[in-house]
């Protein structure tokens, strides 16, 4: 089994999952990315959905 290495990015061979996220998103808006079980009913979110609520997040924590 691989471990990550913490020391240093430079090594990595997978890109940053935030990267790979807005990579998916402008691939694939409408594809499911996730569902999520509210009350009993499941709330699907796409990967579309989800970039944007990650990019409103980033930006609220920069200003």
């Amino acid at each position: 089994m691989n471990q990550p290495n913490l020391n240093s990015a430079a090594g990595c061979a997978l890109p940053p999952p935030n990267e790979m996220i807005l990579k998916w998103a402008q691939e694939r808006p409408n594809e499911v990315y996730l569902k999520h079980i509210i009350n009993r009913q499941f709330v699907e979110y796409t990967f579309s959905d989800v970039a944007d609520q990650a990019l409103k997040l980033v930006s609220a924590l920069r200003s």
